[in-house]
């Protein structure tokens, strides 16, 4: 009578191909998830409005908006880099 360890599998050959199964599987899962996630983002930006989808409008508004944006400029330039800088900081502008 032969003693077979706890340890030990007496057919490692099946449980390679399980280990082959699987990651082919997985492989297969991936490539398949990667090829659905852009349609399926563009349909979720389609619906939500959300993310990539632009939105176009069909007439201009009516009325000029109120508010007042500053925007300032930052133009670092390295060290002993001939570059010339403009002398202006910043902009105010309306928001339409």
């Amino acid at each position: 009578m032969t003693v077979i360890p706890r340890n030990s599998n007496p057919n490692p050959g099946r449980r390679n191909r399980r280990v082959a199964l699987a990651l082919a599987a997985a492989s297969v899962a991936m490539v398949g998830a990667a090829y659905a996630a852009v349609p399926l983002y563009a349909a979720f930006c389609k619906a939500t409005g959300y993310g990539g989808t632009t939105q176009v409008a069909r007439v201009a508004p009516a009325a000029r908006g109120v508010r007042t944006l500053s925007v300032s400029f930052d133009a670092n330039v390295a060290p002993g880099l001939n570059a010339r800088r403009s002398t202006r900081r910043g902009a105010r502008i309306r928001a339409a």
